[in-house]
């Protein structure tokens, strides 16, 4: 899947979180789009396109684990990486059960979390599809704050 066409999917209730990861993945070079919630994600069709979910754990109304829930149960094959600002045990439970990849915890590079969208992006062309490797990465934030932005003046090489 070519890079340029790559769409990263953002939900996170918390504004200054969807505005700042949205810079970092189009500064990265892919195309970004931000939901505050998971009803508006679902609402606005993205789940049945190709790109990849960057998803917050907590949320009012619906939560992350149980929107991953609805699209696995909806036959979406959107790779996932999730996001948190709370250090809780069940929700990494359960994402490590889900085949959790691995958990970061802030301060984090930007690299990091770009690193984590393109082995999401690989899976699209292993044998088993995304549905059987779905990457979760659960990133441990402080506050409103997402840290690690010292990658933005060098976006990845192709």
């Amino acid at each position: 899947m070519d890079q340029k066409d790559t769409t990263v999917f953002v939900v996170d209730d918390d504004e200054s979180v969807r505005r700042a990861l949205k810079r970092l993945i189009k500064v990265a070079g892919f195309k970004a789009k931000t939901s505050g919630s998971a009803r508006e994600f679902i609402d606005s069709g993205h789940y049945q396109s190709t790109g990849v979910l960057v998803l917050d754990v907590r949320m009012p109304g619906m939560s992350g684990l149980e929107l991953q829930k609805y699209l696995t149960n909806s036959g979406s094959d959107i790779p996932i990486i999730f996001i948190t600002a709370h250090d809780d045990s069940q929700p990494r439970h359960m994402a490590l059960e889900a085949n959790a990849i691995d958990f970061l915890k802030k301060p984090f590079e930007g690299q990091t979390l770009l690193d984590a969208i393109q082995r999401a992006l690989n899976s699209y062309s292993s044998p088993q599809g995304c549905q059987a490797y779905c990457s979760l990465i659960c990133i441990m934030a402080e506050g409103n704050t997402i840290s690690g932005f010292k990658t933005l003046s060098n976006p990845p090489a192709e």
